[in-house]
């Protein structure tokens, strides 16, 4: 089987640092319910716990419908749309364990119904203030990555480079750096399967990531950039995956952050503007709006 420049191949790993990958065939056992809430977005979530929240008043909202118009106790309204009204704004009261005292239960069934919501309210609280802590307290790497990675020569050597910068006004201590390069391979039977390749760098550690760390892998005839081109990297859909991880010095923690380069985002012949400079006060600044901006070779 010969390899086949078009067909369709999406970035394994999506710029956020997101895994591209849909999985089919999981059993219910393997679902992490957990880590999904978890992982989602912060809109999905809010938007979620809203809609669940919605959905759980509105189901025992009509249950107080259905035990009949004198379940309730102070209610003004007496059509069905009202009391299921009433009997909604009551249910959020029952679930927050709030009771305001103008609406109570009449009846055996109600006030079962009640206890039931008021446990059902409590678990949930717990579990969403858990969840949320969860997601507060979980230190995060704030790195911004250039858009663009560059193929150029560098004191002669030809390169292949990128840089990062810390965003965030902490320290990440030990941090270190790693980088696959993902490509097409046919085997001798004719096979084809992607291949992972581990890119050697000039440095993959950095003592004390603070400002900015302009990554470089050194390009020599074993290296995958050897005389390539574009079309050659993109004819073997190639994708180069970064990967880095330290510890964060606030929280104590490790830390990680990921991102791709394609082919598309790689530049020949292209230097990096220079985003450090010192003030006047001969303090260290670091130029965030310059992170992606690139300049020509200079003429010699």
């Amino acid at each position: 089987m010969a390899l086949d420049p078009t067909r369709p191949i999406q970035r394994a790993l999506e710029r956020n640092g997101k895994f591209n990958a849909v999985r089919i065939g999981q059993t219910r056992r393997s679902i992490d319910i957990y880590h999904r809430w978890l992982s989602i977005t912060w809109k999905q979530f809010l938007g979620t716990m809203t809609l669940l929240y919605l959905i759980v008043n509105g189901l025992f909202a009509m249950a107080y419908v259905a035990c009949g118009p004198d379940a309730l106790e102070g209610a003004t309204r007496h059509d069905l749309a009202g009391r299921f009204y009433d009997a909604f704004f009551f249910s959020v009261q029952t679930f927050a364990t709030i009771g305001y005292g103008k609406l109570t239960p009449s009846g055996l069934l109600p006030n079962l119904i009640v206890s039931l919501e008021a446990l059902v309210g409590l678990m949930a609280v717990a579990v969403a203030t858990g969840i949320l802590f969860a997601r507060f307290s979980r230190p995060t790497a704030k790195l911004i990555f250039s858009d663009r990675a560059l193929i150029t020569n560098f004191d002669g050597q030809p390169s292949f480079t990128f840089r990062l910068a810390n965003e965030r006004r902490n320290q990440i201590v030990e941090a270190r750096i790693s980088v696959i390069v993902i490509y097409d391979v046919v085997t001798e039977e004719g096979e084809v399967y992607r291949d992972l390749i581990d890119l050697p760098l000039v440095r993959d550690r950095s003592p004390v990531l603070a400002v900015s760390w302009t990554v470089e892998h050194s390009i020599d005839e074993k290296s995958p950039f050897y005389k390539a081109d574009r079309k050659k990297l993109e004819d073997l859909h190639t994708e180069i995956i970064v990967s880095l991880t330290g510890t964060d010095d606030t929280f104590g923690q490790t830390v990680h952050s990921r991102f791709s380069y394609l082919p598309s985002e790689i530049e020949w012949d292209r230097y990096y503007e220079d985003i450090m400079s010192w003030n006047e006060a001969g303090v260290l600044q670091l130029e965030m709006s310059k992170i992606h901006d690139l300049k020509p070779p200079r003429q010699t």
